[in-house]
């Protein structure tokens, strides 16, 4: 059942192929309906799908999609009709509230010495890679860090920050990267959610420039040209 969805930046959500799969649907329908939707609804609707790409197996080209939650999901889904769109709703429905159980599991002290027994042990590790595991943590366990002492000094796990570099924009961008995954995406579409959030945050932004160096070096990865649908797109990529 849980397959039907899948969790990113610790929300639940399903993907526009998957769905158009489900539901008989051409991708490229689902795509303009959710566009549609987008375009329609304005900015209530935007928190509710996340626009991504994919390599499709064969030709390995890479194509977009989009990450939709419960929400974005329920719009979508109202244009569906039929007997079996129905059957294919309420499995949907019911991978969603199985998904958000095990999300909510509570935590306890025990399995909360076990993980910090593995981020303990992974702090010999280069200081990039921490911001990866404290995060997988998060996921698997939300809030778990919330209201929990901090380790003294010499116990504190540091966070990847170039420790001659403790400008407001970095640390502003950091708080980003901590929400917001951005290897896949095009560096505009990036440095947009940036924005948004820095507006919602009611912090100061920097430019976009300075935004994907920052970025860059803060998880060591780099931006590419690559081209999707015959356009070409500066992309955030592993190196």
């Amino acid at each position: 059942m849980n397959q039907l969805v899948q969790v990113n930046n610790g929300q639940v959500v399903v993907s526009s192929r998957q769905v158009a799969d489900n539901f008989g649907k051409n991708h490229r329908d689902v795509l303009e309906s959710v566009r549609e939707i987008l375009r329609s609804a304005g900015n209530s609707a935007t928190p509710m799908f996340y626009e991504t790409i994919y390599e499709h197996p064969q030709n390995k080209q890479q194509y977009p999609e989009y990450l939709m939650n419960r929400d974005g999901f329920t719009l979508l889904a109202m244009g569906f009709t039929g007997s079996e769109a129905m059957q294919w709703k309420i499995k949907y429905i019911q991978a969603f509230n199985e998904m958000e159980k095990q999300l909510n599991v509570p935590v306890t002290n025990n399995n909360f010495n076990q993980i910090y027994k593995i981020i303990r042990a992974l702090s010999s590790a280069p200081k990039a890679n921490l911001p990866y595991v404290v995060k997988a943590v998060e996921l698997q366990y939300p809030g778990i860090f919330d209201g929990i002492e901090q380790p003294n000094d010499n116990q504190k796990i540091k966070h990847c920050n170039h420790p001659t570099d403790n400008s407001a924009v970095r640390t502003t961008i950091l708080k980003f990267l901590d929400e917001n995954n951005v290897l896949g995406i095009a560096t505009n579409q990036a440095y947009a959610d940036y924005l948004d959030f820095c507006k919602t945050e009611r912090l100061n932004p920097t430019n976009n420039i300075h935004f994907s160096r920052q970025v860059t070096s803060i998880l060591d990865i780099q931006v590419a040209s690559k081209k999707i649908n015959g356009k070409k797109y500066r992309m955030f990529i592993s190196k």
